[in-house]
């Protein structure tokens, strides 16, 4: 995490949060709470049938334009 010298975040109590939301996502199900900039109603879905194997890490999977 990079931060700068004007950084008055309090980590200790994101971490704690982020800690509850865990667990009760891992008890009570997936999503069961969520960050408001999640979103509700999620009408898509990342399309990824044109995903190569490699996610790009190789120049050989990159489709080529012509």
């Amino acid at each position: 995490m990079q931060t700068d010298m004007f950084d008055i975040v309090d980590r200790s109590k994101h971490d704690s949060v982020m800690k509850a939301m865990d667990t009760i996502n891992r008890t009570m199900g997936k999503d069961t709470v969520r960050v408001g900039t999640q979103g509700f109603n999620r009408h898509w879905w990342l399309k990824q049938e044109k995903l190569s194997q490699c996610y790009t890490t190789r120049w050989d999977q990159l489709p080529l334009v012509t």
